[in-house]
């Protein structure tokens, strides 16, 4: 039990690390698009390394760690948080439009991630544990049939700096997010879970980096890559899952639970949003 626990925990931070940027290929054309399967492997494992404080964290505070990891001065620690997450949010919300019109040419794709991200807020911390939970299988479903299909060897140069800067992008509201859904686990299960965000994301990295060879410039390379095997269905579930859990983990942190912030700060982001993603 308290390895499905462990399981559960580590999927959570992978949903929050996967957003829209890695779902679509185009972070990861960005940051690993001249990188070999070392350089990956490396993200991978800082990914895995950086999130054991966080995890560590929030078994040691249940699940209270803004509050621990600013002892002295929560008040702006947690405006920090809250603001960069607005941003993320924002962002994901304006990355949900471009997708709905480029993939299935229709509008208002902000105004329906939102309202699904407000729905399942409302449904609670444990539908968002079984949300994220069951939207990575998924995920890594959906990667391998795409994969079968179309795939190439990464090649390139062994770098330290970008894959470490990609690492580092997300990895803190990850865990922070994870953290949050803390309940019940015990230290000796710290390192548990941070291997399973090791492997899971190496693999997640690998495959995508395999896909989008030769897609690398294109706006959505995953979405192209499938248009040419003809297995959009795929790609569309892996973008859209992406953002969906991106955007509730957003969310999750730049509002307060049990309030009706939520829906202030959502509609204030839906108007950033209007900006546009890039």
């Amino acid at each position: 039990m308290i390895y499905l626990k462990s399981l559960v925990i580590a999927f959570s931070f992978i949903s929050c690390l996967v957003g829209a940027g890695l779902a679509t290929g185009k972070e990861v054309a960005l940051f690993l698009g001249n990188a070999n399967v070392l350089s990956i492997v490396l993200c991978g494992l800082a990914i895995g390394l950086f999130s054991y404080p966080f995890i560590l964290l929030a078994i040691v505070s249940k699940g209270n760690t803004i509050p621990t990891l600013f002892p002295k001065n929560e008040t702006a620690g947690s405006l920090i948080i809250r603001f960069i997450n607005f941003v993320f949010l924002s962002a994901m919300l304006g990355g949900a439009e471009v997708l709905f019109k480029e993939i299935w040419g229709l509008t208002g794709g902000a105004f329906c991630m939102a309202i699904l991200t407000l729905i399942s807020m409302e449904l609670g911390k444990n539908f968002i544990k079984l949300l994220t939970s069951l939207s990575m299988p998924l995920i890594l479903v959906s990667l391998i049939i795409l994969f079968s299909k179309n795939a190439s060897k990464p090649t390139g140069q062994f770098n330290v700096v970008y894959p470490l800067l990609y690492a580092g992008m997300n990895s803190a509201n990850a865990g922070l997010f994870a953290g949050s859904l803390i309940k019940d686990i015990q230290k000796k299960n710290a390192p548990i879970i941070s291997s399973i965000i090791f492997i899971v994301t190496t693999a997640i990295l690998l495959i995508v980096r395999s896909l989008i060879v030769g897609y690398e410039d294109a706006s959505i390379p995953l979405y192209y890559v499938s248009i040419d095997t003809n297995t959009s269905v795929f790609s569309a579930i892996i973008i859209f899952i992406s953002v969906l859990t991106s955007c509730i983990s957003s969310l999750s942190l730049c509002s307060r639970e049990g309030s009706f912030n939520p829906y202030v700060i959502c509609a204030i982001a839906l108007l950033v949003s209007f900006f546009g993603f890039d």
